[in-house]
């Protein structure tokens, strides 16, 4: 979920045909999706080149591609959520097995092809409820952050399926038997809200948004009770960015109206996007949280240090980052990693040998141990 969406703009039917056959052409070629760079509509000719790439290899290939034309394009990874979604769709109804298409994907694009997958698996549910209890397992085998994943999809699932009805969405993550399951599928939900206000066809309907005030629905009791707002600040500087962007204190500013019980959720969703915004640089990453009101720099800290291992688990940024922080923040910015260690890594000796990689002086704060 990444800032400024591409305009779409009506194509005559002469562009329509030559795109096709461009598209046709490209599908084997792994560069392909260069053609589609400075195209008016960049987000349907990428989608159109990487489901036709997918339909005539397999998602390894398509991800793996996604990922190069990443680091080659700004402007893909800005919108390349999406289009894992898309592809984790299509990959379901190809494969026919969420089990068997989860195994095959990986966290290219901040994991959207997992949502995607859960997308096409309910869409074709006959028995939701049963779906939705039975669908993610977890035991010794799968990690806590494929577990993640695999929850959070589902509300993204749940939106396609209700034709993104929030409310009906929310009650059926209530099936879940956690807090911590629920509470992840609410993200998927609200998240998959935010998406849907980008100017591009994903599948999905309409949004729940107000252009005048970017908190709602959070801030309305009567569209989000209290048991679901925490998932729903804890994305909603996604949406505020869309009125804010590029100024981070606007941000921090409409922050700063949320409730207090809520308010540090809304600055580590804060540093999540501005992980986003800044490409992760730390440098000009740090640079924006610290127009933070000070109570909460270091939930923006801490929203920044875990985006920067939402990508990649190995991301030699992260050290980078918490050395740069002020000694005051250091904790924190070190303990967020180790929580998104502490989920990457199913074995105690692999979530040692990480943090011990990362530091020495704040080994206990990544380890989560309290002194």
């Amino acid at each position: 979920m990444k800032i400024l969406p591409l305009v779409l703009l009506a194509l005559g039917v002469s562009f329509f045909l030559a795109h096709t056959i461009q598209i046709q052409k490209a599908a084997t070629d792994l560069t392909g999706y260069r053609l589609c760079a400075g195209q008016t509509n960049q987000y349907e000719c990428l989608e159109s080149y990487f489901l036709k790439l997918l339909r005539t290899s397999d998602p390894k290939t398509t991800l793996g591609t996604l990922a190069k034309a990443d680091g080659e394009d700004s402007n893909i990874l800005r919108i390349c959520h999406p289009l894992v979604h898309r592809i984790g769709r299509e990959s379901y109804n190809i494969i026919g097995n969420a089990v068997a298409a989860f195994g095959v994907g990986d966290e290219t694009c901040a994991n959207g092809y997992y949502h995607g997958v859960l997308e096409g698996y309910l869409s074709k549910s006959p028995k939701l409820e049963d779906a939705v209890v039975n669908v993610c397992k977890s035991n010794e085998d799968v990690s806590g952050y494929i577990y993640f994943q695999c929850i959070h999809g589902l509300g993204h699932g749940l939106m396609f399926k209700t034709g993104d009805d929030i409310t009906q969405s929310l009650k059926y993550c209530d099936l879940l038997k956690s807090t911590y399951d629920q509470q992840s599928c609410y993200g998927g939900v609200f998240m998959q809200n935010i998406v849907n206000d980008f100017p591009y066809s994903t599948g999905h309907g309409k949004p729940v948004v107000k252009a005048s005030d970017p908190l709602y629905p959070c801030d309305d009791d009567a569209v989000v009770g209290d048991r679901y707002k925490s998932g729903c600040y804890f994305l909603v500087t996604s949406q505020i960015i869309k009125l804010t962007y590029p100024d981070w204190s606007k941000m921090a500013g409409w922050c700063d109206k949320v409730p207090t019980t809520y308010r540090y959720l809304c600055y580590q969703s804060m540093g999540r996007d501005v992980s986003g915004a800044t490409l992760r640089d730390p440098v000009k990453g740090y640079a924006a949280c610290q127009t933070s009101a000070p109570a909460h720099l270091g939930d923006c800290v801490q929203g920044f240090a875990k985006d920067l291992l939402e990508y990649d688990s190995k991301n030699p940024t992260a050290k980078v980052f918490c050395d740069l922080v002020d000694s005051k923040y250091k904790p924190q910015c070190f303990a967020a990693l180790g929580q998104m260690i502490g989920s990457i890594y199913t074995k105690t000796e692999e979530r040692n040998k990480a943090c011990q990689a990362l530091t020495k002086d704040y080994l206990n704060n990544c380890l989560g141990i309290i002194n």
